[in-house]
């Protein structure tokens, strides 16, 4: 049972930490002159984590990716966020390898993501 208690705990922080950064970089967006008005709508509804799952699952790419490449801004959209950084178990692999392909299409080449042991070690 305490075991079941701190993993909640641990997703619920995740999860905290995820939204913040989702919102820091939709601040950096509007900042640029691009307000993501359907992705922030998406959210509204859902969460963060439930609006990116879904967009990340859509075959084709989404205007707001669209955008960000042409300001060659890649490096604030959902794809970047969810393979760049640990997330821990908020995405699949599948969901990170979609977003690593996705950017890469676009020669955009995001950094490898530490992992937990190399954040811990040094």
């Amino acid at each position: 049972m305490a075991q079941e208690n701190d993993m909640d705990e641990k997703i619920t922080l995740q999860k905290e930490k995820f939204e913040t950064r989702v919102q820091s970089a939709i601040i950096k967006m509007k900042r640029l002159g691009y307000t993501p008005r359907l992705f922030i709508q998406m959210i509204n509804e859902s969460d963060s984590v439930t609006a990116i799952k879904t967009l990340l699952h859509k075959r084709s790419i989404t205007d707001g990716f669209t955008r960000l490449w042409e300001m060659k801004r890649l490096d604030l959209s959902m794809e970047n966020i969810v393979y760049s950084e640990d997330w821990g178990e908020l995405f699949t692999p599948e969901e990170k390898a979609i977003a690593r392909r996705r950017l890469e299409e676009y020669e955009f080449f995001p950094k490898e993501p530490l992992s937990k042991e190399d954040s811990n070690e040094g």
